[in-house]
Parts: structure tokens; C-alpha cells; sequence
């Protein structure tokens, strides 16, 4: 555990008031979301990455693609397990030793996922282009894309936040942003963000 939170989980898991909460996320940020305020991996988007075209994809149909088949990419160019879900999508499991590990994991946690208190968290590792930031913002969950262009963050509007930092060797919203441990998604509140939950309406929750 790293010394900031060390020193700052137990305010945010006392701030925290929808622990229930499902964050569905490109990469590990999600996860770390739910480290951060001691919450249960209510989502299958944890030790992973996908594309954000893919995950765009994934959230558009994401009934489907919660029960659809995932079966294992074999690719001599991957460094880690990786699969493929519902016959398109790729999922690069980079916290796993194995593919069985993976499966089991995401299966698990897809029955944990709360369509009433759902989440989207992207973190824009790929470019994102106009199009994808439309569908974005198309999407019909609470949702928050980290960008590292405020002409990016402009078009996003209450969709996204713009990140402050040097990230001229990529980027990533999970990313430490100095030593103390500090990651730069901490600069947005995201326990105030995720305590503000909608009511959806119901051909969202029962689709």
C-alpha cells in the first residue's frame, strides 16, 4: 500500500456512501477506485485493459456483453493472458498469471454487477478521437472520462476531467503522479462523484 493511502484510505472510506457502487472501467483505474474506499469488486473491469473503442463498444451493449462468451487469445505478440469477448472484443488481463485465473474472476464478477448503481470511468489512453467522445457522452450511465487535452475536457463537458501533469511518455489516469503515491485520477473528486448517483430510468436497469 502506498503512503498516501496509507494515510488517506480511512477518510475516504469514511466519505464513501455508495459502496455498492459498480465501476465499470478501461483499465485498472476502476479497481483502484474500489481499493481506495475498501468497496467489493462489483465489476469485471479489475487487473485489466481494453481499447477505448472496445470499451465504448462493451458499454453500448453492455447486457450482452455481461453474458457473452469469453474464450482466450492466443497471440504470441501478447505479454500477458488475454481473451476475447463475444466473438470481438479484446480483453488484455495484465494482473494474471494465467487465463483460467482471468475467467474465473470476470465470470465471477459480472453476476456483481449493479445495473441501479453503475459507473463508467475511462481513461483516455488512446487518442480518443471526436466520434468516440460523442458515443461517450451518447452512453446512458453516469460516466467520467480522464483527458489530458482541455480541448478534449471542453468537449466532454460534465463528461470528462481534465488531468494536470507531464505525460510525454503516454497516459494514464492510474498512473502515480509523484512519489508519495498519489495517483492522477486523485485530483478529481471522485468519491463526491460517485456518491451522486442518478435514478435511472428503467429501460437502463432492465435491459
Amino acid at each position: 500500500m502506498t503512503l498516501y493511502r496509507l494515510a488517506r484510505r480511512p477518510e475516504m472510506m469514511r466519505r464513501i456512501k455508495n459502496s455498492e457502487v459498480s465501476i465499470l472501467s478501461n483499465n485498472c483505474v476502476g479497481g483502484l477506485m474500489c481499493h481506495d474506499v475498501g468497496a467489493r469488486f462489483n465489476t469485471p473491469t479489475v487487473n485489466l485493459w481494453m481499447t477505448v473503442p472496445d470499451f465504448l463498444k462493451f458499454s453500448e451493449d453492455l447486457p450482452r456483453y455481461l453474458l457473452a462468451e469469453l474464450i482466450e487469445k492466443h497471440d504470441e505478440k501478447e505479454v500477458s493472458p488475454a481473451g476475447v469477448l463475444g466473438g470481438d472484443l479484446t480483453l488484455h488481463f495484465t494482473h494474471y498469471k494465467t487465463f483460467s485465473d482471468a475467467h474465473d474472476a470476470w465470470k465471477r464478477r459480472c453476476g456483481r454487477v449493479n445495473m441501479k448503481k453503475l459507473v463508467l470511468v475511462v481513461s483516455d489512453n488512446s487518442n480518443v478521437e471526436e466520434t468516440e467522445i460523442r458515443r461517450f457522452i451518447a452512453l446512458p450511465y453516469k460516466k467520467i472520462m480522464f483527458v489530458y487535452s482541455e480541448q478534449k475536457a471542453a468537449m466532454l463537458g460534465d463528461s470528462g476531467f481534465f488531468l494536470r501533469g507531464n505525460f510525454s511518455d503516454g497516459f494514464n489516469a492510474s498512473d502515480f503522479d509523484g512519489l508519495s503515491g498519489r495517483r492522477f485520477y486523485h485530483q478529481f473528486d471522485f468519491i463526491s462523484w460517485l456518491n451522486q448517483m442518478p435514478s435511472y430510468d428503467s429501460s437502463v436497469v432492465e435491459k
